[in-house]
């Protein structure tokens, strides 16, 4: 079996990766509609709401003089007025950032109610329409639990008042809304429909100098259709909350210490034009967006009390960026469907708009890091780490084709599968041998790619299949690549055929300098530094220069450090087969020093990049595991507390 990867050019994944990342930080997103679940208190006009997974607050307050009656022919007319605010506080752990977040929105309108018989029954309607302007202000500013004073600090239009890794985004639109419900005896149904339109801005603290700012128009449809039952003052809908945006934005750096380069930022800020040329600015594109989304929504009153409570939503976008003055340019598509593995494909295209169809790329993100189980769950047999086990072994199964599942990956790692074009026709291939096996195995990928009378699919659709199917959250969809590296053989007898593909870290984005561990301000450094000089005395011994090879072979001692156990390396020495390597905590002549051996030909070969994410995670699992054993430990402390 050739097991030769046909995986994209590092060179590639690293394009990729920054494709991606400028879609991601520059594209904008016009949609306002709440992705979360909100839950409010109606107090007389006022209302207060709070939507706990965005840690955001928002007060509003409606008048309203109305005339008539809605049971006279003409009805009641209204005239209404709103105003609210909404704050908000994010703190990200992981990113090492704090967001503050500040929405409002002002809207005036009229509304006619009316009441008649239909038979027995009652017949209520209502229809309103209202014109408005809302605005959002997010600013994310770098380390976790920021106070509220260093928001206070920054002006977004005064760069210098942002501290380097800061950004802020301000959008504003003017909308219309329209509204209509109707309800007869216990039966209500509603339907609300937004157009918006406005302008978006950036401005984001690169470096010492230098400032990114991107800016440009935006326009978002968003509607809302439910039915469900009412009695008095308790009401339950369900419906769905689909959206569309679209925006179109230029981008680009510019140096602080060229008075030319804060001449055209200004310019640049006030008309979203850029002229060529222009000293001290650099790093032009334009990026277009577009983004859809469908969302269940269940809507729940009582009296004063609301809920609006998420459900599972489908969402994606597609982004174009272009840079002035060259051929082509690169679509980022990005698609999730429920709690499922996110799909992102990158297409690059020449100057006359035909697609290189051979340097397409598909990025599936799994993220290993399961969240830790409800009660119910828990009662009924859930365990976060046993199922972070699954999917590492069933992830290094299907990626080395070996049934023992280990490998790089470890439990509670998030990791990105990056797929060239003829990767995932293979994959394609594999799957479509296991469905031929036809077998219990393969019947549960037939959906993927039919049956075998099922016309040729092309990688692309395979791909998106693979994305959108039930079951295809982490655990199931590694799972999954298991039984297609099982069945690929044409047989499901456990001879695993391997599915190539390129690895590669998990997306980080804004990660801190404390998450490298060859930076000072990582815990791990120390560790990485001791094995750094072990290895330099060992190549000393040896009469070596330390090279690439040291390099490479330092990181895989520090990985070899965390998977025994070691709290410090004092040595890294070779067996007498030099493709042995052994760690060593403590005097080399001392019978209480201790070691662990380790693969050095391997890690001589494996990326340093990827040596140090291995042991990265290895640290964070053992960090989880010592927590865990302190909780069970208290847990076990208030059993016995009673019997005392």
């Amino acid at each position: 079996m050739n097991n030769a990867s046909t995986g994209p050019d590092p060179r590639d994944v690293d394009r990729d990766k920054q494709f991606i990342d400028d879609a991601n930080d520059r594209a904008f997103d016009p949609i306002y509609s709440s992705k979360r679940s909100d839950y409010a208190l109606e107090v007389g006009g006022s209302n207060i709401e709070l939507s706990p997974e965005d840690q955001t607050v928002k007060y509003s307050h409606t008048s309203q003089h109305s005339s008539g009656s809605p049971t006279q022919p003409l009805g009641e007319n209204s005239l209404r007025s709103s105003r609210s605010l909404g704050l908000g506080k994010l703190s990200d752990a992981e990113a090492k950032t704090t967001t503050f977040n500040l929405e409002a929105d002002a809207n005036t309108g009229q509304q006619q109610r009316l009441q008649t018989r239909l038979g027995d029954s009652k017949l209520s309607i209502e229809a309103s329409t209202s014109a408005g302007q809302r605005m959002r202000y997010a600013l994310t500013l770098p380390g976790a639990d920021q106070p509220a004073e260093a928001a206070t600090r920054v002006n977004p239009l005064q760069p210098e008042s942002l501290p380097i890794g800061a950004r802020a985004v301000m959008d504003a639109q003017t909308y219309t809304q329209r509204d209509a419900s109707a309800s007869l005896q216990h039966l209500t149904m509603q339907s609300e429909i937004t157009e918006a339109s406005g302008r978006s801005y950036l401005i984001e603290r690169v470096d010492e100098r230098h400032v990114r700012v991107v800016t440009g128009p935006n326009a978002a449809i968003e509607a809302v259709n439910a039915v469900g039952l009412k009695a008095g003052p308790a009401q339950a809908l369900l419906g769905r909350a689909d959206a569309l945006g679209q925006s179109r934005v230029e981008s680009a750096q510019f140096d602080l210490a060229d008075p030319r380069a804060r001449a055209a930022m200004g310019a640049f800020m006030r008309e979203g034009k850029m002229a060529p040329g222009v000293p001290g600015v650099d790093e032009l594109q334009t990026l277009e967006r577009v983004d859809f989304s469908s969302q269940q929504r269940l809507q729940l009153e009582l009296g004063p009390l609301s809920a609006d409570v998420a459900g599972n939503r489908n969402q994606g976008s597609q982004v174009r960026i272009s840079t002035p003055g060259q051929d082509g340019y690169t679509v980022v598509q990005q698609l999730q469907y429920g709690d499922n593995v996110p799909l992102t494909i990158v297409r690059q295209y020449d100057g006359n708009d035909t697609e290189r169809v051979q340097e397409r790329s598909y990025r599936f993100e799994i993220d290993g890091d399961v969240a830790a189980p409800g009660l119910l769950q828990r009662l009924s047999g859930r365990n976060e780490a046993s199922e972070e086990k699954a999917i590492a072994q069933n992830l290094n199964s299907a990626l080395s084709g070996d049934m023992a599942g280990t490998g790089a990956i470890v439990p509670g790692q998030k990791t990105t599968l990056a797929f060239s074009e003829a990767q995932m026709q293979a994959l394609l291939q594999q799957t479509q041998a296991g469905v031929e096996a036809g077998r219990i195995g393969g019947s549960a990928l037939t959906a993927l790619v039919g049956d075998r009378n099922a016309a040729p699919q092309s990688p692309e659709r395979f791909a998106i299949a693979m994305a959108r199917n039930v079951g295809g959250e982490p655990y199931a969809f590694v799972e999954r690549l298991q039984r297609i590296a099982d069945g690929a053989d044409g047989t499901y007898d456990g001879q695993l055929q391997r599915i190539d593909a390129e690895v590669l870290p998990r997306q980080a984005g804004t990660a801190s300098a404390a998450s490298d561990l060859r930076n000072p301000a990582s815990p791990d450094h120390a560790l990485l530094s001791q094995c750094t000089a072990a290895v330099e005395q060992l190549e000393a011994a040896r009469g070596r220069v330390p090279d690439a090879d040291s390099e490479r072979l330092a990181a895989g001692a520090l990985v070899a450090a965390r998977e025994h156990g070691l709290q410090r390396v004092d040595h890294v020495v070779l067996g007498r087969d030099p493709a042995q390597g052994f760690v060593v905590q403590g005097a080399l002549d001392s019978p209480a020093h201790l070691r662990g051996p380790f693969d050095a030909r391997a890690a001589q070969q494996t990326p340093v990049d990827n040596s140090l994410q291995r042991a990265q995670a290895l640290g964070a699992q053992q960090e989880r595991n010592a927590a865990a054993q302190e909780q069970a430990q208290q847990q076990d402390v208030q059993r016995q507390a009673p019997a005392r």
